[in-house]
């Protein structure tokens, strides 16, 4: 092909006007824009250059031999057909700009709702029921937290011959507390009042058990089993009455996998001493008195266990620290694998704390145990040396021994203890 020569734009501006001059010379009584005839007024249209140019290529064998220049070189062609398609493109881009601008107006005013909706359908999740475990496996047995209210488990109560009426888990939901057959083999057993759905009072020799329903008889199926790995289980507690020989106890038992009804009124009582003559896993979160505090974990038919003890300074009547003769709050967390409790007394800004380990219970939390609360003591003194010895020096339970103690405010919730225990 033969090579392009781009006109340099002096050149091309010299030429246009040299044109123009010969245009004005032949015609002087008009202009090339305003003359009045049609004839020589007007320019070749688009139509007539184009068809101009088929003409050329028609008569041309060898394209080399066109003269490209003559496309290139603007002066050539008619000046309105030179200055037509800038116009073109100019229309074009006015015309996009114009529709840019209409639709980032109508965006800017569309409704918030509108703009919100997909990101809120996007992020929006129905509520999480709470479940206290996440790492059980489909054969685990264990309660999941229904929307039972405390006005729904009381109703349940008032046609039920062993509730006591309902008290309140927050984390959980409302269950049942029912009165315990017999303390031990033949003993009585004391009376247990709940009030509000949030407090419980525990007269002398009481023991009562948290359950998911009732009925007019005892059945195993019928307690809690919960699973608290990973939680921590918190309420306050009153013990001012309970003297030297006297023990209020918060623990957990796998009562609801004993399926023999045992010789405490069929009641189907368990624990690692077998006070009712079953044997089962038993987690002592709380055994105390105003003078001692111990939190002990046992294996099924471990009579001891593996206990810390809180007492003296740090905790009794008129302590520094944890003064029992006011309410204190109290903290028991579980960890992930069922081994380890870590129970946090707290009152007035100051802390005491236990921490026991016992490997072999992991199994026992994950099948899920049954809370149990009692205010119990032996009628022969000096037979609870065993626990608050190191404290007492008297015994006389039948005096030192008060009413009642009272538990309120329990709730189940995840833990909030970050240490490797």
């Amino acid at each position: 092909y033969k090579p392009i020569r781009a006109v340099p734009v002096a050149e091309r501006t010299e030429k246009f006007l040299a044109g123009k001059s010969e245009i004005s010379a032949t015609t002087p009584n008009s202009s090339y824009v305003g003359s009045s005839s049609p004839d020589e007024r007007l320019a070749p249209s688009p139509r007539q250059y184009l068809d101009k140019l088929r003409e050329e290529l028609d008569d041309v064998q060898d394209v080399g031999s066109l003269d490209s220049e003559s496309l290139l070189e603007p002066e050539k062609a008619p000046a309105p057909w030179v200055h037509m398609r800038p116009c073109k493109f100019l229309s074009l881009g006015l015309a996009v700009l114009l529709l840019l601008v209409l639709f980032c107006v109508r965006v800017v005013n569309m409704p918030d709702q509108q703009m919100a909706t997909p990101l809120q359908t996007t992020l929006a999740a129905p509520p999480l029921a709470v479940h206290f475990s996440t790492t059980a496996s489909p054969a685990t047995r264990w309660i999941t937290p229904s929307p039972h209210s405390c006005q729904a488990v009381a109703g349940e109560a008032s046609s039920c011959s062993l509730s006591k009426g309902p008290i309140s888990i927050g984390g959980y939901r409302a269950l049942h507390v029912l009165k315990a057959g017999a303390l031990k083999p033949g003993w009585p057993v004391g009376e247990v009042e709940v009030t509000d759905c949030h407090t419980m009072k525990l007269h002398r020799q009481a023991r009562a058990y948290l359950a998911e329903t009732c009925g007019n008889g005892y059945s195993n199926h019928a307690y809690s089993a919960i699973d608290v790995r990973g939680k921590t289980i918190r309420y306050s507690v009153d013990l001012r009455s309970a003297g030297c020989g006297c023990i209020a106890a918060f623990y957990l038992v796998s009562m609801r996998q004993n399926t023999a009804p045992g010789a405490c009124e069929g009641d189907f009582y368990c624990d690692a001493n077998k006070v009712c003559g079953q044997a089962c896993s038993e987690v002592d979160i709380m055994e105390a008195n105003f003078r001692m505090w111990k939190t002990t974990l046992h294996k099924a038919t471990d009579h001891t266990g593996s206990h810390s003890a809180l007492f003296g300074r740090k905790y009794g009547p008129g302590s520094d620290c944890i003064d029992t003769g006011l309410p204190f709050e109290v903290a028991a967390s579980v960890d992930i694998e069922g081994s380890q409790v870590l129970v946090t007394l707290s009152q007035r800004g100051c802390s005491a704390m236990a921490l026991v380990e016992e490997p072999h219970l992991g199994e026992s939390f994950r099948n899920g145990m049954t809370p149990v609360i009692s205010y119990w003591f032996d009628p022969k003194p000096g037979s609870s040396r065993w626990f608050d010895g190191a404290m007492c020096r008297w015994y006389n339970p039948k005096r030192d021994c008060g009413a009642s103690v009272i538990l309120s405010n329990f709730s189940i919730e995840d833990t909030s203890v970050m240490v490797n225990w």
